[in-house]
Formats: C-alpha cells, sequence, structure tokens
C-alpha cells in the first residue's frame, strides 16, 4: 500500500502509461520513496469564476517547476515500510538509511498544481486575497486536458448528483472518529483535535505511532 498526501488542487499525470499505478508497482518490493514534481498553473486569464473543472479551465503554467524561487514537490511511500518516521506535506523524516531516494523524471510522471485559479477564486480566499496573485502564464499545457478530460468527464456523470454530508463526530466512511490511545506518542498534531480530517488522523495514529515496549512477560519468555 502506497501513500500520497495530494491536495484537492494537485492532479498527477503519469506520461508513459495510462495509470500512475504502474509506476508505484514497478517498486512495489523496494523501500522506495518517490518525489514527484509540480507544474504550476495561474488564473489562465479568467477574472471570474468558470463553470466546469478546473484540468478543463486553467491550461496556461510556468516552464519551470519553481514557485516562486524554489520547486515543489510530493512525495510517495509504503507506510508499513517502517523507513518513513514522520510524512508531511512537501518532505519526509527517514529512519532508515536504506531507503531509496527517487525523483521521478517529468517524462515519466509529474503533478499540475492549480494554486493560483480566477481573480474571483482568489478574492474569496480567506488565506491569500490579501498576497498578491503569483501568475503562471509562460505556456499553455493542454496535456493532461487531452489525455483525461472526457474519462474524468463520464466517470463524474456515474457519480450521484448529491452527496449526503456524513454524521457530526465520523469520518467519510460512516466510522466514529477516535483519538490515538492512551500513552501514544505522536510527532504530529493529531488532525481531529481541531475536527479535520478525522480519517486521515487516525490512519496516520494506526500507521506512524512508535510500537509498544515488550512486555517484562513477553521479554521473559523469549528468553
Amino acid at each position: 500500500t502506497w501513500l500520497g498526501l495530494m491536495d484537492v488542487d494537485e492532479f498527477i499525470v503519469p506520461v508513459r502509461s495510462s495509470s500512475f499505478l504502474n509506476l508505484l508497482h514497478f517498486f512495489d518490493q523496494e523501500p522506495a520513496i518517490l518525489r514527484l514534481s509540480a507544474l504550476q498553473f495561474g488564473t489562465s486569464g479568467h477574472t471570474t469564476r468558470p463553470d466546469g473543472l478546473v484540468t478543463e479551465h486553467y491550461t496556461w503554467r510556468n516552464l519551470s517547476s519553481k514557485w516562486p524561487h524554489t520547486p515543489q514537490h510530493k512525495f510517495w511511500f509504503k507506510p508499513g515500510g517502517l523507513y518513513v518516521v514522520l510524512p508531511s506535506i512537501h518532505a519526509v523524516d527517514l529512519a532508515a538509511d536504506h531507503a531509496l531516494r527517487i525523483d521521478i523524471h517529468e517524462h515519466d510522471a509529474y503533478y499540475n498544481h492549480y494554486r493560483t485559479k480566477s481573480g474571483q477564486d482568489h478574492s474569496e480566499d480567506p488565506l491569500r486575497k490579501h498576497m498578491p496573485i503569483m501568475e503562471a502564464a509562460e505556456v499553455q499545457d493542454l496535456r493532461l486536458k487531452g489525455r483525461f478530460l472526457a474519462q474524468l468527464k463520464a466517470r463524474l456523470a456515474l457519480l450521484p448528483a448529491t452527496v449526503p454530508p456524513a454524521p457530526v463526530g465520523a469520518d467519510v466512511g460512516g466510522r466514529s472518529s477516535r483519538q490515538p490511545a492512551a500513552g501514544t506518542v505522536l510527532s504530529f498534531t493529531f488532525a481531529s483535535d481541531f475536527e479535520e480530517c478525522p480519517a486521515l488522523a487516525e490512519s496516520f495514529a494506526v500507521l506512524f505511532a512508535p510500537p509498544p515496549p515488550p512486555s517484562s512477560a513477553s521479554f521473559q519468555s523469549e528468553r
């Protein structure tokens, strides 16, 4: 099982195949950490929010992956491999030197980041509306739109028109959210403490919490 922390405005684009899974499966037997580079997209000239999909209407980006001064990356890894101790949005902390650090070339896969959308979106963004718009408009890129837009629309047409809200205190799967077990020490903020992403927080508690120390009884039995 692989884990990647992608935002809702980020879309992975496999280049040599129709699915990113093919690239992941190639490294299934390795303690690998895959690093993807981002291509940054801008307003594409939209002052108001267009109707339709982001991948359909935003096609202009920067030539460089730097935004604005340093490249942006996202990581994919196998959380059960015990070689990643702390994942974050753009970096990971390693617990083992034998982990393979692999930069995925843009000829194989990358991701589109639609950080800046229309002027309307920017003005309604509570975090960024007081900042200048970070435009990206050096080249038009129609690759994702040309290859995947029709498939995406066909799949979206199969979804129900509305999705009922999850009950309070439950994650998107309908399960009740839980706090970590007593005594569990986590090196990151547990998200459900402030009612955000309970499913993700619960999964992280299971995947990355350190194992309990062996009891004296088990230690004696092993001897």
